[in-house]
């Protein structure tokens, strides 16, 4: 397996998370909660089964592995609280859960252009 096939699964959940936050904007916080629990809280947990079972043969693709790990662990943890403060129409706390999954899209963004570039630092990663 390939990291790129990871990014691919993570890139997933974080395009449903863009849904949610359409919904969100609209004011549909209950269509956003079930939208969470429904599409991406499976898809992050799909990508998260996809890492964990991936045998990459360099210790740079394992340890850009658990990176990427670190960061989907991070954002499944989240999305509960997300849920909740949805469901509770809690604007302080969806405020906060958004400002967390920002914090954690960062690391991800930081995660997948490692991958990107490679191991040498100059060439996609194979």
């Amino acid at each position: 397996m390939q990291l790129s096939t990871i990014l691919a699964a993570d890139l997933k959940a974080e395009h449903a998370l863009k849904g949610v936050g359409e919904k969100e904007k609209a004011q549909k916080d209950d269509e956003a909660a079930t939208l969470l629990e429904s599409s991406v809280i499976p898809a992050t947990d799909a990508a998260i089964s996809l890492a964990r079972g991936a045998d990459l043969g360099t210790d740079w693709g394992r340890a850009r592995r658990e990176e990427m790990l670190s960061v989907m662990n991070d954002r499944r943890a989240e999305l509960p609280r997300y849920v909740t403060a949805l469901r509770a129409h809690d604007m302080e706390a969806q405020l906060a859960s958004v400002q967390k999954q920002i914090d954690i899209e960062r690391r991800a963004m930081v995660a997948a252009a490692a991958i990107q570039i490679g191991p040498s630092g100059t060439e996609p990663a194979r």
